[in-house]
């Protein structure tokens, strides 16, 4: 199973966003980004629905297509 992290950082990649970037595009703080990819902070359910709206927007191959299917992704990511 995935980490949070890792779907993080993979989503990033295929759109060629930095942490920095994700960070501007979502509104969400560069330093719980960083926490959040490195694995050392829970993502929050706030933050969780406004990442999985964010990639939704522009799903690339391979990856979830709907904001419930990167809801469920990045959740399931978050408890393990």
């Amino acid at each position: 199973m995935k980490t949070t992290g890792q779907v993080l950082l993979e989503a990033c990649a295929r759109r060629s966003w930095s942490q920095a970037e994700l960070a501007r595009r979502s509104g969400i703080h560069s330093s719980k980004i960083n926490r959040l990819v490195k694995n050392k902070n829970t993502l929050s359910l706030q933050h969780a629905k406004t990442l999985a709206d964010l990639f939704a927007e522009s799903p690339q191959t391979g990856e979830p297509e709907s904001y419930l299917e990167w809801l469920g992704e990045l959740t399931q990511a978050s408890v393990n």
